[in-house]
């Protein structure tokens, strides 16, 4: 079993998703403070980069990835904008706990 040391991994941002995921948060602000929190917490921390720095192995907007919750099932996500979410499709938002994270 894997320890939780409680660190947060990096995060590395193309500029574009920055601007675009700040200007998200800053209007989640009214309707969602706690997700607008999260977001600009996680963003403060992130390294911005040029868009075209970024490596292939950075998750990034439109990323599919496979994880696993709480030794749960594995399971397979497109990173989205909240317009684009379909979870049956498995696009899950930006804005929710998974996405966030």
């Amino acid at each position: 079993m894997q320890q939780k040391t409680g660190r947060k991994p990096s995060i590395t941002i193309s500029e574009t998703d920055y601007e675009r995921l700040t200007g998200l948060a800053e209007a989640l602000e009214d309707r969602n403070p706690e997700a607008s929190e999260t977001m600009m917490a996680e963003l403060d921390r992130a390294r911005v980069v040029r868009d075209g720095s970024l490596a292939t192995t950075i998750v990034r907007m439109g990323s599919t990835v496979v994880y696993t919750a709480d030794e749960g099932p594995e399971k397979t996500v497109t990173l989205v904008y909240p317009g684009d979410a379909d979870i049956e499709k498995g696009r899950i938002s930006i804005t929710t706990p998974v996405g966030t994270a």
